[in-house]
């Protein structure tokens, strides 16, 4: 009888401890959160002193992000390091945006720098600037 209690008490050891591993991971491990995408926008055909519209759409898997922390748009001349911070403004459905001139013909460096629940995620695109 002793023995039949020891077996019993092991299973049922054994079992609450992979019960309660399946219930915190899951099946699809769904806790893990999905990353902000951005998306930058800017015009084709950019001339030289002309103000252009910096957009960034902000994502969330299909959700389209209305509440990010912080969105700067970072403008360098391609080979720079360091460019101009300029501080972007909700425009609503997740569009974030900025007006800006390149002053000069030349290859610029865009990069949208973007704080959205608790990540932070900084693409970059070029744009070459023509008279």
């Amino acid at each position: 009888m002793k023995k039949l209690s020891l077996l019993l008490l092991f299973f049922v050891v054994i079992f609450t401890g992979c019960s309660k591993d399946s219930e915190e991971h899951g099946a699809g491990h769904t806790n893990v959160p999905v990353m902000i995408d951005v998306e930058i926008q800017i015009p084709d055909n950019v001339k030289a002193g002309e103000e252009v519209m910096l957009t960034a759409l902000v994502t969330q898997g299909d959700e389209k992000v209305e509440d990010a922390s912080e969105v700067v748009f970072e403008v360098r001349a391609s080979g720079q390091d360091k460019g101009e911070m300029i501080k972007a403004s909700h425009e609503g459905d997740g569009v974030y945006s900025v007006k800006s001139t390149f002053e000069n013909e030349a290859t610029y460096i865009v990069v949208a720098h973007v704080t959205a629940r608790d990540m932070h995620n900084m693409p970059s695109k070029e744009v070459v600037v023509t008279k």
